[in-house]
């Protein structure tokens, strides 16, 4: 009754495809496949952005975050824009009375940076980052900052002060961050145009 079912275990394999000439194999599914050009150069400059933004822990510079770091993100994230964060930031924390101790430029990048960590190693918890776990921590987070401390600056983070609050600007809150991105933009646009260069590419 089942003499005519093909067999997984049949020790004859149809050639036909092969045979024919216009027969074309299924593309190898590698990473290669799943990912554009542009897609794996984006990834490689957010994991080096990562490196730039937690140099302070580890004390290492290479050529590629140093060519990096003087022509791209810092100079989006100036440091006038790191200072005002890390001022409105301690502010808040002492409106809210929270026994916080004050934040610095190293803490707030620091933080920033294991931010750009956990966006490309994706983890179920952000508190897995400093699990004693071998298949859940991630050293270079975990070496950074404690958890805690992470903590403090994920539940005080400001950009502006709370008595700057008004009804006709929904996006209070994050204004001097977008007024300063937006100036940093033009700026870096127009140099990099003065030269003949895209500054994407």
């Amino acid at each position: 009754m089942f003499d005519d079912l093909p067999s997984d275990f049949s020790e004859e394999e149809d050639d036909s495809d092969a045979e024919d000439p216009t027969y074309e194999p299924e593309p190898t599914i590698t990473s290669s496949f799943w990912f554009s050009p542009l897609q794996k150069k984006m990834g490689k400059t957010i994991m080096v952005m990562a490196e730039i933004l937690l140099l302070p822990a580890s004390g290492k510079k290479s050529k590629k975050m140093t060519a990096l770091e003087s022509s791209t993100i810092l100079k989006f994230f100036d440091r006038t824009l790191e200072e005002n964060i890390v001022f409105q930031t301690n502010l808040y924390a002492q409106q809210k009375q929270r026994v916080v101790t004050p934040i610095t430029l190293q803490d707030l990048r620091g933080f920033l940076g294991i931010n750009v960590v956990m966006k490309y190693h994706v983890l179920p918890s952000y508190t897995h980052y400093w699990s004693s776990e071998p298949d859940l921590g991630v050293e270079i987070v975990a070496s950074t900052m404690t958890k805690s401390r992470f903590q403090a600056l994920l539940s005080n983070l400001h950009v502006n002060n709370e008595a700057n609050a008004t009804e006709n600007d929904k996006l209070w809150k994050l204004r001097p961050l977008i007024d300063r991105l937006n100036l940093n933009f033009g700026k870096l646009w127009h140099k990099e145009k003065e030269k003949g260069q895209l500054f994407c590419e």
